[in-house]
């Protein structure tokens, strides 16, 4: 997991990298709840991955 964060006119804004949807669970609630933000907005960009073949992925 990556994390950068900057500071603009209207707040503060966070970018990170997560490796799955358990990654970002644990960072919603233990990172970003554990600090006492009551709640944030989010936007989730995904990309396709090519699993190579014989990964046992249905086609």
């Amino acid at each position: 997991m990556s994390i950068s964060s900057t500071q603009t006119a209207s707040g503060r804004r966070a970018d990170s990298r997560l490796r799955g949807l358990a990654d970002l669970y644990a960072f919603l609630t233990r990172d970003i709840g554990g600090l006492g933000i009551p709640s944030v907005d989010t936007f989730l960009v995904g990309r396709a991955v090519k699993r190579p073949s014989g990964s046992g992925a249905v086609s």
